[in-house]
């Protein structure tokens, strides 16, 4: 949303440029630490507060927690995400990970 004349306008990006991924890796931790870094981590991400002026309005996170094992999350502010996007996000996800 921008403000043009006074008035709100919403303003739709049909790319993104910059992607983000955060990657952590945690696999070098003891278990209980791990667990400890890993709450944390996404007790700060999913706590994320987004501003509007400022994009990306997402965060996608991948923790490594061992040499197969990752933990993937990602947040959106509700302005870009609904439940149609959310509902082919995890779709697609799902069907990359399977391939």
């Amino acid at each position: 949303m921008s403000l043009f004349e006074n008035t709100l306008k919403q303003i739709v990006v049909d790319t993104i440029n910059n992607f983000e991924l955060e990657f952590y890796d945690l696999s070098e931790l003891e278990e209980k630490k791990q667990k400890n870094a890993i709450n944390k981590l996404l007790g700060s991400v999913h706590q994320h507060r987004f501003d509007l002026k400022t994009l990306p309005l997402y965060r996608y996170v991948l923790i490594k927690r061992a040499d197969n094992e990752y933990l993937f999350t990602s947040v959106w502010h509700h302005i870009v995400a609904d439940g149609a996007f959310l509902d082919n996000f995890v779709g697609f996800i799902s069907k990359a990970y399977n391939a």
